[in-house]
């Protein structure tokens, strides 16, 4: 059975705000509002900035001083760098819309080509392939754990991959 593992355990830390609990830089800036809403498209604001950072090796937002970061999430405009796909720049900047409206939602972003791409070649299936295949192909499964060996064991510095001579990644 193929299982695809996400963990960014490396930049995970709790940090408390009143009542709120969580790493600062996956807040999504409706969160961030005078009323604020949170609903499963922060989720996928969430899951850009983990996939930002997981090919990137840094965060799209960030600031050691938590409310200058919250103004940058708020009114920056995103940086992506040229050294990720078409696809990669693409999903990203989809899942990271300020806008929660205009923000790609999971079924969207299971079909987007960069995750469908990578499914495949993984040998693994969206939930659309495995109905239709009888169970032959397996749906990725997500994990929250910590990973048993030490988070600087294993990926190196820059995230998934480092390109060499700048040559695009995913």
């Amino acid at each position: 059975m193929l299982v695809a593992k996400i963990s960014l355990y490396p930049f995970s830390s709790a940090v408390s705000a009143g009542s709120c609990f969580g790493t600062p830089q996956f807040v999504a800036p409706e969160v961030l509002c005078v009323t604020p809403k949170s609903d499963v498209r922060s989720d996928m604001w969430s899951a850009g900035v983990t996939l930002f950072a997981a090919l990137v090796g840094r965060y799209p937002f960030d600031d050691d001083f938590e409310p200058r970061l919250h103004q940058k999430i708020l009114n920056d405009e995103l940086e992506i760098p040229d050294t990720l796909s078409y696809e990669a720049r693409d999903l990203i900047r989809s899942l990271l819309v300020k806008d929660p409206s205009k923000r790609l939602q999971a079924f969207e972003a299971e079909r987007h080509p960069w995750i469908s791409g990578h499914l495949g070649e993984l040998g693994l299936a969206t939930a659309d392939q495995a109905a239709m295949t009888d169970g032959a192909s397996v749906v990725p499964t997500v994990y929250t754990s910590p990973p048993k060996t030490p988070p600087h064991e294993q990926l190196p510095v820059g995230g998934l991959m480092s390109p060499p001579n700048n040559s695009p990644v995913f």
